[in-house]
């Protein structure tokens, strides 16, 4: 990530945090750079063990991206893109 992007991130960090939605930030490689809390209440694990695994894998257990990935739709529209998901309760 950028140095100014994570500058702007950690500065609204408490923000982030306290949206109850998962917000994240993914890079074109699809590693999960930044997790606000609500990601750890979702997936059960720690922002460290969020950091840097992949998208696909986290949240679909799957190594490629999948049909109606931002990441893809946005490396083809090369706009800012983003999804909607529905996760059941564990």
């Amino acid at each position: 990530m950028g140095e100014s992007l994570s500058k702007q991130v950690l500065s609204n960090e408490k923000i982030l945090d306290s949206i109850s939605d998962w917000f994240t930030i993914i890079d074109l490689d699809s590693n999960i750079r930044y997790t606000n809390k609500s990601g750890e209440k979702l997936f059960g694990l720690t922002k460290d063990k969020i950091i840097n695994q992949k998208c696909c894998k986290l949240v679909h257990n799957k190594y490629t991206l999948v049909k109606d990935c931002p990441l893809k739709k946005m490396l083809k529209s090369k706009k800012q893109e983003n999804s909607e998901l529905y996760l059941p309760e564990k």
